[in-house]
């Protein structure tokens, strides 16, 4: 594996340039055994900032490489991280799954009152 500091990666996606970003990260991306993956809630011409951002790659540290992974859903000025920490894989997509359950239900719920 290709070892770029994943901060770096995250510095692209803050620039105003999604385009520019998307492109520098999806060459990046080619050449590590990663995944990141930024994917925006709002219209282009929004004043919104909402995006979901699918993370798992090594980052080097000084006593090693850790694998990082993790689930960020932002809206405008908060986040909250889905980060895998003493669970297991298997354990760690099963919390998204039940993530994935809730939110179709609750949209189901809208649906059905609006």
């Amino acid at each position: 594996m290709a070892y770029i500091p994943c901060y770096t990666l995250l510095i692209f996606i803050k620039w105003k340039n999604r385009n520019t970003a998307r492109i520098i990260i999806c060459f990046l991306l080619l050449i590590m055994n990663t995944y990141n993956k930024r994917t925006w809630l709002n219209k282009e011409d929004s004043p919104s900032l909402g995006s979901v951002v699918a993370f798992d790659c090594d980052i080097r540290y000084s006593e090693g490489s850790e694998r990082t992974i993790f689930l960020a859903i932002s809206d405008c000025n908060r986040t909250v991280k889905i980060i895998k920490n003493t669970e297991n894989i298997e354990e760690y997509i099963n919390k998204l799954k039940l993530l994935k359950s809730e939110i179709e239900l609750f949209i189901n719920h809208l649906n059905q009152t609006k």
